[in-house]
Parts: C-alpha cells; structure tokens; sequence
C-alpha cells in the first residue's frame, strides 16, 4: 500500500499545486482498538492503508468532491459508534447495483470517506454485500443511490492511480463553493462527481 500511496503522491506534487493533507499513519494499537469496537477485522488492505496515512486533514486539492475526505481512525470509530453500531435493520433486498444490499445504515458498513461531519454523500467498506458483491467492497451511497465503485479499497486506489497516470483524471484549478481549496480532481469529460466514474458494471 506505501508504494501506491507513493504513486498518488508524486502524481499530486508534480500536477498540481497543492498537497493532500494527508496525515502520518496510525499505530497498531489504534487499529486494533477499532477492530475491537467493530468486532471483526480489518480487511488487510485497510489496515495496511491505515499504518502508512491515517487518513487526511482537509487537504488543498479536492481529490474527492467538495469537503470529503478520507477520515482518520478516531473519526470513524466516532461515526461508527453514533450512528451505525445499533443498526440492524434487516435490508430490503438487493439495491438496484446487486453488488449491495439496499439498507442505508448498518453495522456492517464501516465509514471511510465523507465531509466533516458525515452528514453527505459517504463511501463505506461495506461488509453486508449483497447477492453479486464480495464482502470488503467499496460502496458508495449518493442520495438514495447505492453503488460499488470497487471490489476493495487497494482496488479502488490502483484504479484510481492508473487513471491519473493516463490521464484520465486531471487537476483544475479552484473548486466552485470552495474558495480555500486550490483546486480538484475531476474525470475527463465531466466536472461533477468522481466517485461518479468508478465502479461501472
């Protein structure tokens, strides 16, 4: 995980003129404290991304969408624990994406990216999947919409890093509504919603 965090960092520093914020890595005892409190383990991809970067302050180029961001340890046992720890709500069934389960707040979805206070659009690793998805996806909730937009999170930054490399995600300058920020990363071809350019079927 350091070298393709590696991989995104030399990217960031070399096109754009900003940084990403992001934070020395957690210890194994913050990690395992977590796992404890979730009652099962980490996916080794998530604890290895965790041990390099625990995870990022408001970083100055916007490489999700508006104020999201990856969000440290603490912050996710926080969220976890308000609002996620008693949801048991058997889902409804299968999402219209029938790699997940169509239920916006359980337990065994863990917070991993989102604004400041979570009250937006989040990405979770999503242990609940559904009948074509694998436990350990990345998911993605817009609105009422359900969507994975990786088998896992390694995958999700390989393909985030190769589509960087290739020109395929590029850096603007400045973010509307967003003035402190220097800039974002957007798909080529569509200013909207990265997340929005992951996960196709």
């Amino acid at each position: 995980m350091q070298k393709l965090w590696q991989r995104i960092e030399t990217w960031i520093a070399a096109n754009t003129d900003g940084d990403l914020a992001l934070r020395p890595g957690a210890s194994e005892e913050q990690i395992v404290a977590l796992e404890t409190q979730l009652g099962r383990r980490l996916p080794d991809d998530v604890r290895e991304s965790y041990l390099v970067h625990d995870g990022q302050d408001m970083p100055s180029v916007r490489w999700f969408d508006g104020e999201r961001r990856l969000h440290p340890i603490d912050s996710i046992a926080k969220e976890w624990a308000d609002g996620y720890r008693d949801e048991t709500e058997d889902p409804e069934g299968p999402a219209e994406d029938t790699r997940a389960m169509q239920v916006f707040q359980h337990r065994d979805r863990l917070p991993l990216i989102g604004v400041q206070h979570w009250d937006g659009d989040n990405v979770y690793v999503d242990f609940l999947p559904g009948p074509d998805g694998t436990s350990g996806q990345l998911l993605y909730r817009m609105d009422i919409e359900l969507s994975v937009i990786a088998g896992s999170w390694r995958e999700f930054l390989e393909e985030y890093a190769r589509r960087l490399e290739a020109g395929e995600l590029v850096y603007k300058k400045g973010v509307d509504m967003y003035p402190e920020a220097k800039g974002g990363i957007h798909a080529v071809g569509n200013e909207g919603d990265v997340f929005a350019a992951f996960g196709e079927h």
